[in-house]
């Protein structure tokens, strides 16, 4: 892999981080927002925890996108060039 393919694959990757914090950040912001609300309009009848699992489940799914859980293209290529050595 030449270096201006490594550079733009690390380029997306930062970038996926940071798109990830900003989406963390704004989560925790309106988690926050809701549990005010709530207890502002409603404190007899706590909702605020059904906005925060539905788009906490977003925000551990942005994370597993971006961690190594998933595999990437790039492990998909060395897996193959493993099995490839393998079969020699």
């Amino acid at each position: 892999m030449d270096e201006e393919k490594k550079y733009e694959i690390a380029k997306e990757r930062i970038k996926d981080r940071i798109d990830f914090f900003h989406h963390l950040i704004f989560y925790l912001i309106f988690v926050v927002f809701f549990i005010i609300i709530n207890n502002v309009t409603s404190p007899n009848t706590q909702w605020w925890y059904w906005p925060t699992i539905g788009w906490g489940i977003g925000v551990i799914v942005h994370f597993l996108c971006i961690s190594t859980v998933f595999f990437n293209q790039e492990k998909i290529e060395r897996m193959i060039e493993n099995e490839m050595d393998k079969m020699k």
